[in-house]
Formats: C-alpha cells, structure tokens, sequence
C-alpha cells in the first residue's frame, strides 16, 4: 500500500476515535420534552431552615453611638470626661497649630461610634 493511503487511513481512525471520546465525555443537552437516556445520579443535600446561625464568639469592636443603652451612655461619659477630654486637649497642646480641630469642639454630642472593645 501507498503510504499516502496508510497515512489518510490513520488519520481518519484518530479522528474518528477523538470526535466518539469527546461526545462520550460532553453529553448533549436535550431538548424540551426528550427523555434522557440514563439517568443522572446526583446527591442532594437538603440543610435544615430552622437552624439559626452560629453567634460570633468575637466581641464587637465597633459600636454606633445610637446602639448604647442608657448604662453605656453614662459610663461612656464618664470615661469622656476623665480619660479621653485630657488626652485630647494634651494632644492638640504637643501639635500646636497642626491639628485640624479645637479641644472645645470634641464633645460627647459629636460622638458617632466607639472603636475598641474596652474602650
């Protein structure tokens, strides 16, 4: 035989091996109404809808000022008063004339959110 002929032949057999192997591996869809051949086996989980989901066990570090309860609003003000007014009026001392606000302007009804858990 003809080497051409052999050649053709082979590249034929390969062809068709390839177009039946990739049709075997990418079924086709089918249309509406046609009933598959096989079945398809499929697992499906069905997660419960009553189960709540699982509370945080880390503490919340950012809080707005309109989530405090009336316990939090004194101890806040409090603490403003003693701890955070110092610090603040101390820091706008050391930075003089760098720092965009006033000691006077910083006060408790300002106060949008706290950051910290312990703060």
């Amino acid at each position: 035989m003809n080497r051409t002929i052999i050649f053709a032949f082979g590249a034929a057999v390969a062809g068709v091996t390839a177009i039946l192997l990739w049709s075997s591996l990418h079924p086709t869809k089918s249309t509406p109404g046609e009933v598959p051949t096989a079945p398809i086996a499929s697992a499906t989980v069905v997660a419960p809808t009553n189960l709540l989901p699982p509370k945080s066990t880390h503490p919340k570090v950012k809080t707005r000022a309109s989530e405090f309860n009336a316990d939090e609003q004194k101890s806040f003000a409090a603490n403003f008063e003693k701890r955070y007014k110092p610090a603040i009026s101390n820091w706008c001392k050391a930075f003089g004339g760098h720092v965009p606000l006033k000691p006077a302007d910083v006060n408790t009804n300002r106060f949008v959110e706290r950051v910290g858990v312990d703060s």
